[in-house]
C-alpha cells in the first residue's frame, strides 16, 4: 500500500518497528482485519528523529485506502509539519487522533472531503488560521478537539450543521474573537474560552476588519497568514499580554488597554485591581506617583 510506504518515509524511525514486506504480520504500527490494513498507531513508539505526516500521492485513489484510523498522540516535537490537504481524499477514514504534537499550519479545507470521519483530535499542537466553514459538511463527526492551539477568527455559523458533535467540540485555549454564533444554540455546546461566551463578547472580544469567519470552499489551506505573521494588526486577540484588551499596533507584547478589573502598569502589562496587588514598577522617578494612583484606585473600589 503506497500510503503506508509513504508513512515509513515520513517517519524514519518506523524502520525499527517493521520486518519484511507484509505489513499485517511484521509491522508493529499497523493493525489489520482479515488481511486488510485498517489502523495505524504510532502512539507509544519511541521516535528519535523528526517526523511528519505523509502526503497521499496523486496517483493513489483515496477511496480505496482501507485505513480507517490514524493515531499518533503525545509524540511531541518529534512529529511536526502541516496537516496534508491530500488526506481529504481518504473517504474511508473514520478517526484521526493527533493530539499533543508540534503540528503547524492551517486546518485544510480539503479535509471536508473525509465523509466518514467521526473523531478528529488535534488539540495541543501549534495550528493557526481560521476554522474552515466548509467543515460543516462532516456530517458524521461526533468529536472535534481543537483546544490549545493558535487558531483565530470567528466561530463559523455553518458549524451548526455538525449536530452529532453536540458537547464534543473543544475550542478553548485559542485566540477566537467575537461570540459563540446564535445559530449554535440548542445544537452545539462547545467548550470555549470565557471571552467568547461572555455576555459582553460582542464588544470586549470584538474582531477587527481582517478577521475571517473561516475559509471558504475554494480557499487554500495555506492561503492566509497566521496571526503571528500579521505585521499591522490592531486587534486585541493578537495580544500576548495576559488580561489585555488592546495591544499597541504591531506589538503584541505592549498592552494599551486592559480588560475590566485590571489596570495598565508602566511596563505595559495588566495588574489586578481587586486583589490589591499594586504591581506597578517604582524604579523610575514617576513610579511612586503611579503606585499611589493604583493604590488609591484599589481603595476606591473597596469602598
Amino acid at each position: 500500500m503506497k500510503f503506508l510506504q509513504a508513512l515509513v518515509t515520513a517517519v524514519p524511525d518506523l524502520k525499527f518497528y517493521k520486518k519484511g514486506t507484509d505489513y499485517c504480520v511484521g509491522w508493529d504500527f499497523v493493525q489489520c482485519v482479515r488481511g486488510v490494513a485498517t489502523k495505524v498507531k504510532l502512539t507509544g513508539l519511541k521516535l528519535a528523529h523528526a517526523s511528519s505526516l505523509p502526503d497521499l500521492a496523486d496517483d493513489v485513489n483515496g477511496a480505496l485506502v482501507t485505513v480507517t484510523g490514524f493515531e499518533a498522540n503525545d509524540i511531541g516535537a518529534m512529529l511536526s509539519g502541516t496537516l496534508p490537504p491530500s488526506w481529504g481524499r481518504l473517504t474511508q477514514m473514520q478517526r484521526i487522533s493527533l493530539s499533543g504534537n508540534a503540528l503547524t499550519g492551517q486546518l485544510p479545507v480539503e479535509w471536508s472531503g473525509m465523509a466518514s470521519l467521526k473523531i478528529l483530535w488535534l488539540g495541543n499542537n501549534k495550528l493557526s488560521g481560521t476554522l474552515p466553514a466548509v467543515w460543516s459538511s462532516l456530517s458524521k463527526l461526533m468529536q472535534l478537539k481543537l483546544n490549545n492551539n493558535s487558531l483565530s477568527g470567528t466561530l463559523p455559523a455553518e458549524w451548526s450543521k455538525l449536530t452529532r458533535v453536540k458537547n464534543g467540540l473543544l475550542l478553548q485555549g485559542n485566540h477566537f474573537c467575537g461570540c459563540v454564533p446564535p445559530e449554535w444554540a440548542g445544537k452545539l455546546t462547545p467548550t470555549v474560552d470565557p471571552a467568547v461566551s461572555a455576555e459582553t463578547c460582542a464588544t470586549t472580544n470584538a474582531c477587527d476588519k481582517a478577521s475571517s469567519s473561516g475559509a471558504g470552499p475554494h480557499s487554500s489551506s495555506h492561503s492566509s497568514p497566521s496571526p503571528s505573521s500579521a505585521s499591522s494588526s490592531h486587534s486585541s486577540f493578537h495580544c500576548t499580554v495576559l488580561h489585555c484588551f488592546k495591544c499597541d499596533a504591531g506589538n503584541g507584547t505592549k498592552c494599551m488597554q486592559c480588560t475590566r478589573g485590571y489596570m495598565l502598569t508602566d511596563d505595559f502589562e495588566c495588574a489586578s485591581i481587586s486583589d490589591g496587588a499594586c504591581r506597578q514598577s517604582v524604579s523610575d522617578r514617576n513610579g511612586w506617583l503611579m503606585l499611589a494612583l493604583l493604590c488609591t484606585s484599589v481603595l476606591w473600589n473597596l469602598v
